[in-house]
């Protein structure tokens, strides 16, 4: 097994935008420049490195439990996104919202 890593995107008032893990961070990076809204926000982003992908799954998902990244939407009320993002100097277009998850 080799080395998994949590990222974890900041904006330039150091909110937590993001955290998600990849075996390969840069490649997963690119990816998400090329189609996640929340890239255009993030101005620093710090890498984790786990001994194993099951380690780095454990710290991604207690980051995203304590640590309240805005696009991270998974089981989370899309009410605190929309919060965020009011309170934010810039709001992109209508089509960058996340899908609720709430049911």
């Amino acid at each position: 097994m080799g080395i998994t890593t949590v990222y974890r995107a900041y904006d330039q008032q150091k909110r937590l935008l993001y955290v998600g893990i990849s075996d390969g961070e840069f490649i997963r990076l690119s990816q998400h420049a090329a189609s996640s809204p929340w890239t255009r926000y993030a101005v620093t982003i710090t890498l984790e490195r786990h001994p194993s992908r099951a380690h780095a799954m454990r710290a991604e998902r207690a980051a995203i439990a304590t640590e309240d990244p805005v696009w991270n939407m998974d089981g989370r009320p899309l009410s605190r996104f929309r919060a965020w993002m009011a309170s934010y100097p810039y709001t992109p277009p209508d089509d960058t919202e996340p899908q609720d998850t709430q049911a």
